[in-house]
């Protein structure tokens, strides 16, 4: 465990040695690169990404010590990395632009994860002695679902937030190649394309956690794969 523990935190280290380098870089840009607006809106939107981004190599042990969980290492390193495929490739390393299906696929990805996530909050709540909740397997499954869908809507409020401040095309309202407005449904395309890859990753976690369940009287898969666990008083 210290191994492990030992390469995470050399891993955070990497990346946030990488985010402040990009930051710098991007600041050096803004002040003495060229002033067009498209090459000045697009820096600022990568000087505040790489912020929140190393705000969020933060999240973790945050978590982890405030409702004192202990989150495995291997769960940390797979939600920075799943960041790291938004900010630093998608975003910074324009593969949102250079790949068609690179979006898609991490909302198909987010959609499962942030459900199966879902299941460990209720499996949290069953182990924490003050709280006496005991959810039946289809309505776990439906939480995570709703759960799944929630975050995804959130996301895209936030990406309709950039892009009305900072004039950015995080919801691929406009044409990627020529800039020009999307028209009437087509504009709506990418933003309700994610959402239905949300749903669609987060109900097969949901139906998988629900027979796993139900038929297993939790013993499977989805209650072994103990996400975040309650730390013991000697921890």
């Amino acid at each position: 465990m210290k191994k492990n523990n030992h390469k995470t935190k050399w891993f955070y280290l990497t990346l946030r040695i990488q985010i402040v380098v990009i930051f710098i870089l991007t600041i050096a840009e803004i002040l003495v690169g060229r002033k067009v607006d498209s090459d000045l809106s697009r820096n600022i939107y990568i000087m505040i990404q790489s912020f929140f981004l190393m705000l969020v190599t933060f999240i973790p042990l945050l978590v982890s010590k405030t409702w004192r969980v202990e989150i495995p290492s291997i769960l940390e390193v797979l939600f920075i990395l799943f960041v790291v495929s938004h900010v630093l490739l998608g975003e910074i390393g324009r593969f949102y632009a250079r790949f068609t299906w690179w979006d898609s696929m991490l909302h198909f990805i987010s959609g499962g994860l942030i459900a199966l996530f879902g299941f460990s909050l209720i499996n949290l709540l069953n182990q924490h002695e003050k709280i006496n909740i005991v959810m039946s397997p289809f309505f776990s499954a439906f939480f995570v679902v709703c759960f799944a869908l929630a975050v995804g809507a959130l996301w895209e409020i936030a990406e309709f937030s950039f892009d009305t401040f900072f004039g950015s095309n995080s919801q691929r309202y406009a044409n990627i190649y020529t800039g020009n407005d999307f028209i009437g449904q087509q504009a709506l395309f990418d933003t309700m394309k994610d959402l239905i890859l949300d749903l669609i990753g987060a109900l097969i976690i949901g139906v998988v956690g629900y027979f796993d369940i139900k038929h297993r009287q939790g013993k499977g898969l989805i209650d072994k794969f103990e996400i975040i666990r309650v730390k013991s008083n000697q921890s």
